[in-house]
């Protein structure tokens, strides 16, 4: 009895283990092959400023229909990101193989403090082509940073 207890209790910790590495990064889908990475890091500047559930970039996949692979934060609450947090987060998702869906935390390792999502939506901000969508803010400086924005 007294070993059943103890296998219990250590199936338990291995199951809260397991729970909280799925708080961080989560593949929906077997991004990296989808480009969204390389096209966010090219266009997005890092200056530019986000909230919860404002759509990033998107890449679409029809000619007449705005659907496609869209970056959009999720969980943010009043919190909000840079272009530079999302690149980061996304470049996650592409080092850990996630290739068309996925999502990342951005400020911590729980997703539910603020997350990252790259999915496939209905509703893209372009009906053909890839676009990094509105965000607020701006221009890098190469000498000054953000204006006066930190994004590190």
């Amino acid at each position: 009895m007294k070993l059943l207890i103890i296998l219990a209790a250590f199936t338990g910790l291995v199951f809260a283990d397991d729970a909280t590495t799925q708080l961080g990064i989560s593949c929906k889908q077997p991004l990296g092959d989808g480009g969204m990475y390389d096209f966010i890091d090219k266009n997005l500047s890092n200056c530019a400023v986000f909230h919860d559930g404002q759509q990033v970039a998107c890449k679409s996949c029809h000619l007449t229909k705005m659907e496609g692979s869209c970056v959009f934060l999720q969980k943010m609450g009043t919190k909000t990101a840079t272009g530079k947090q999302v690149k980061d987060a996304v470049k996650r998702l592409k080092e850990k193989g996630c290739k068309y869906c996925g999502s990342a935390p951005l400020f911590t390792d729980n997703v539910n403090d603020g997350e990252v999502t790259v999915n496939y939506v209905t509703n893209g901000c372009i009906k053909h082509g890839d676009k990094i969508c509105a965000g607020e803010g701006g221009q890098d400086h190469a000498d000054t940073g953000c204006d006066g924005l930190v994004t590190s």
